[in-house]
C-alpha cells in the first residue's frame, strides 16, 4: 500500500510539473500583465476582461463536452 501511493504521489508530481513546463510561458505572461495593469492603475479593467472570457468561456467547455 504504501508502495502505491508513493507512485501516485510520484505520478501526480510529474504531471503538475509537466503541466507548469507547458503552460510556464502563459503563466508568466499573466503575471507581467498583471503587474502592467496595476502599475497604470486599470487592474480592474483587465480583471474583468479575464472574468467575462472565463464567465463565457466555462459555460461554453461544459456544453460542448456534454454534447
Amino acid at each position: 500500500m504504501k508502495i502505491r501511493r508513493f507512485i501516485n504521489l510520484k505520478t501526480l508530481l510529474a504531471a503538475v510539473a509537466i503541466l507548469a513546463v507547458i503552460f510556464f510561458s502563459s503563466i508568466i505572461n499573466f503575471i507581467v500583465n498583471i503587474q502592467w495593469f496595476r502599475e497604470v492603475n486599470y487592474l480592474g479593467t483587465y480583471l474583468t476582461r479575464v472574468f467575462a472570457r472565463l464567465w463565457t468561456g466555462i459555460p461554453i467547455f461544459i456544453a460542448v463536452f456534454i454534447i
